[in-house]
């Protein structure tokens, strides 16, 4: 094994210190909970931890985790490590992939195209520009899987980059798309040995293939028979909300907030005008030296286009997790701008190749440091809970000291609730009470409520304004249901518990 020349160990070392502030980001995050939305995740994984399946705290199972992948990655290291919350180990959990993504592109970085430096570039940048906030949900396991996916299939492991195809398919189902994408590529580069049907082409594009399919394809099979579904109920539940107007559609989020302000907010040193047009033109810059020298990384950009085509035309509500992919790609060309500026330099005269080489570390240095300490500064002084954290965690321990298990809750933000009680939840938005979603499409948004007449209602100022008097505005709700706990919300009004009369 060659032994690593001074370069490599100083771009290591650097990598090493860099790696230590997803780790300290997630260990101030612990105390800081995550949105209602992961909970609903970790509210699955509890239960399968338990050794109750796919169940919302009671049965009957539901497809209802956006991503089956994390969630039994979590349930598993619940299992193992028992006497941890599943709180923290999602939070730990995701900054170690995190921290992976950098060291997948070094490590991978000879199959990749990239120097040491170049590696070293990217990576930092992926590093730097965190997304601290959304720690404990699955975004960084679908990034991880992005990479080594990518890194996989050009060092032609065509089997593996299928196996971690499929698992980027299991934990949100975008992951099939960059599955296609990578067939494409492969149908593109290799299209002359295909059709001479050279026997190593054929065995390199059916092991990606097989590859994919051997995970794919047993949770398909899995999934049919437990929910008599195939894909999680997540989409045709933010289909639906979109379709409604209860949440503003991907597309118009997309062309009317993200790509104006360039997506970064506050994962960047500076947020003023000139600061974005500075971005974008490192990203423009990066693009045109993917096309010109860097064409596996081609994967990613081609990849986000059909992600952003395909939420477009299904009409997908716009969340703000799902900006997440368009700025890991734009991170990606970013740094690869930075990177194609490092290769003019270095085709400058000497003297003047060094003065600029200097200037241009600065830069470098000065763009992660500001990115650093900004990101730094963010999560010691911003209070990085839940909003509702407080009010919902208050309310979860209400229920636990005043109702059973079998007793059954109907609102529309059951993420802290089915996490704190061991209540069946009524999904009123229909993501763990599926066939509520097909109602809701056709603007019966109480149907739910008085087909399952549950136990207790909740209402506060989250509840649609049609659920609201398609439930309260009964003339029958009145006569079966009574008041029975008020608790203040925030700055949002009350949160008014119902309760059914025996």
């Amino acid at each position: 094994m060659k032994t690593p020349d001074r370069q490599t160990k100083f771009v290591i070392v650097i990598l090493i210190l860099a790696s230590l502030f997803p780790l300290w980001a997630a260990w101030h995050r612990l105390d800081q909970y995550p949105n209602d939305d992961t909970f609903i995740t970790l509210t699955f994984a509890k239960n399968l931890a338990h050794g109750n399946g796919f169940v919302f705290n009671q049965p009957p199972a539901t497809s209802g985790a956006t991503s089956p992948l994390w969630t039994m990655l979590v349930a598993g290291v619940s299992i193992l490590l028992p006497f941890v919350s599943i709180v923290t180990i999602a939070i730990m959990m995701s900054a170690f992939f995190w921290v992976g993504i950098a060291w997948v592109i070094f490590i991978f970085r000879r199959s990749l195209d990239m120097s040491d430096w170049q590696a070293a570039v990217v990576a930092l940048s992926l590093t730097a520009f965190g997304w601290v906030f959304f720690l404990g949900m699955e975004a960084y396991l679908f990034a991880f899987l992005l990479v080594i996916s990518a890194a996989l299939f050009f060092r032609k492991n065509h089997f593996w980059a299928g196996i971690t195809s499929g698992l980027l398919f299991l934990t949100r189902g975008e992951g099939f798309l960059f599955f296609l994408v990578l067939t494409f590529f492969f149908l593109v580069t290799e299209r002359k040995r295909l059709r001479k049907l050279e026997p190593a082409g054929v065995r390199q594009i059916s092991s990606l293939i097989l590859g994919f399919m051997l995970p794919a394809v047993t949770w398909g099979l899995y999934s049919w028979r437990t929910f008599g579904v195939i894909l999680p109920n997540t989409l045709a539940v933010k289909i639906m909300q979109a379709k409604t107007g209860f949440i503003t559609p991907f597309y118009n989020r997309f062309l009317h907030e993200w790509i104006l302000s360039w997506g970064f907010g506050v994962n960047v040193p500076f947020s003023d005008f000139p600061q974005i047009l500075f971005w974008w033109a490192l990203a423009i810059t990066g693009l045109v030296f993917m096309i010109a020298y860097k064409r596996k990384w081609l994967v990613f950009p081609i990849w986000i286009c059909a992600y952003i085509a395909g939420y477009s035309i299904l009409g997908v509500a716009g969340y703000p997790w799902y900006e997440l992919p368009v700025l890991f790609v734009l991170l990606i060309l970013s740094a690869q701008g930075i990177n194609a500026i490092l290769e003019i330099v270095k085709r400058l005269p000497p003297p003047v190749h060094q003065h600029v080489k200097t200037a241009l570390a600065v830069m470098i240095v000065f763009i992660f440091l500001g990115a650093l300490v900004t990101r730094t500064t963010k999560v010691i002084s911003r209070d990085l809970n839940d909003y509702r954290r407080g009010p919902y965690t208050e309310l979860g321990d209400w229920f636990k000291q005043n109702s059973s298990p079998d007793q059954t809750i109907a609102y529309v933000e059951i993420g802290y609730l089915g996490f704190i009680t061991d209540n069946r939840l009524i999904d009123l938005e229909g993501l763990t009470t599926p066939d509520i979603v097909p109602h809701l499409m056709e603007g019966d948004a109480g149907w739910g409520f008085w087909h399952y007449r549950p136990d207790f209602f909740i209402d506060s100022n989250s509840v649609r304004k049609a659920t609201k008097d398609s439930i309260i505005g009964n003339a029958e709700f009145q006569q079966l249901y009574r008041p029975v706990y008020t608790q203040p919300f925030l700055d949002y009004g009350d949160i008014i518990v119902y309760r059914k009369i025996s």
